[in-house]
């Protein structure tokens, strides 16, 4: 077989699954986008993909951000009012204390998810000009330098090894290892393990231990990190699209169980499995973003979680669902689809969105 033949070959073979997506998904952002505009009967706010009596897009707070966050959607995840990777664009495009009203034109062109000039970016897996926007992004010369995939992979560093990588001091304290491992942390969801409070942290608890030099942090290059935002099946998927040559890190929390602010609204399936935002915002700690950056993303998550919470009318299963925790030993054997049984159509609703796991 002669070498072009083979190259030819060695081309189509990485191409099928993009295919798929492309024919599938080729006009899933506008066309999800024009249906926000034309609901007449429940309009919906087209940045923040909540219904427009429950916007929260004047109540977010302004973040400035030093390195680039490329959150790559899986399609099910555009315009869904609970996706919350949303909140990283949508705080920094915000304005502190504008007057002006928030801008609902119907002008695709024009949204914010559609402005590469920002530091965070949306991209959607199958729109054609996401993909080659990627594309320049992970064939970049520089990309496997200062290029990162944020995904628990089988090869992936920890997050705490790259900045070592980099030369940057890390300042380690019985309380800084709440922020790494999503790979190694089998023990955490372990039956033996008691119930203790001390081993509980949250984000807010968890970013305030986080201690790494600052100094040396403002000294760091800007680096690009990937973030897949699906289900964890879906970024399985979207992350194998990834070349080989842009590298994997991940998160630790060590003994620590991590309890998700979003188990409220989603059963959280594992103490170590956390929402798209939280991990994000841990990350971003580690790497060195303000203080500021981090408690308002923070305030946003749960600004966000608390609206939903109204706009599904489940107020009243906040409790049950606070109880209801994976991290409990009590609770550790029941699953999401026992907890929806036992409470019956009345629950059903909060997860309608939990399970769309397309493998495309």
């Amino acid at each position: 077989m002669d070498s072009e033949s083979s190259n030819s070959n060695n081309n189509n073979s990485i191409k099928p699954n993009r295919k798929i997506f492309t024919e599938n998904y080729k006009d899933h952002k506008a066309k999800k986008y024009e249906s926000l505009i034309k609901n007449t009967t429940s309009p919906k706010c087209q940045r923040c993909w909540l219904l427009m009596e429950n916007c929260i897009c004047s109540k977010l707070k302004n973040i400035k951000l030093k390195h680039e966050y490329i959150l790559c959607f899986h399609p099910n995840e555009w315009a869904k009012a609970s996706n919350t990777g949303k909140l990283i664009p949508l705080c920094e495009s915000t304005i502190d204390n504008s007057t002006e009203p928030i801008d609902q034109t119907p002008s695709f062109s024009n949204s914010i998810y559609m402005d590469y000039t920002k530091k965070s970016k949306i991209l959607l897996i199958g729109n054609e000009r996401d993909e080659a926007y990627f594309d320049s992004i992970v064939n970049a010369d520089n990309a496997s330098e200062n290029t990162f995939v944020l995904f628990p992979s089988p090869d992936s560093i920890n997050i705490k090894d790259l900045l070592k990588l980099k030369s940057i001091d890390i300042k380690e304290n019985s309380n800084n290892n709440i922020a790494y491992n999503n790979k190694n942390n089998q023990d955490n969801n372990d039956d033996n393990n008691e119930d203790d409070d001390d081993c509980i942290t949250t984000i807010t608890e968890s970013v305030k231990n986080i201690n790494i030099n600052r100094e040396q942090l403002d000294k760091l290059d800007t680096l690009r990190i990937i973030i897949v935002d699906g289900t964890w099946r879906q970024a399985k998927t979207m992350t194998k699209r990834i070349p080989k040559h842009i590298k994997r890190i991940h998160l630790e929390f060590g003994s620590l169980m991590f309890k998700s602010l979003f188990n409220i609204l989603r059963s959280q399936p594992q103490v170590d499995r956390i929402s798209t935002l939280e991990a994000t915002i841990l990350s971003m700690k580690t790497l060195g973003e303000s203080d500021d950056t981090i408690s308002n993303l923070i305030d946003g998550l749960k600004l966000l979680i608390d609206t939903i919470v109204l706009q599904s009318h489940k107020e009243q299963y906040v409790a049950i669902k606070e109880q209801q925790w994976v991290g409990r030993k009590k609770d550790r054997k029941n699953t999401r689809t026992q907890f929806i049984n036992e409470n019956n159509d009345s629950i059903q609703g909060v997860y309608d969105d939990d399970d769309n796991d397309n493998d495309e």
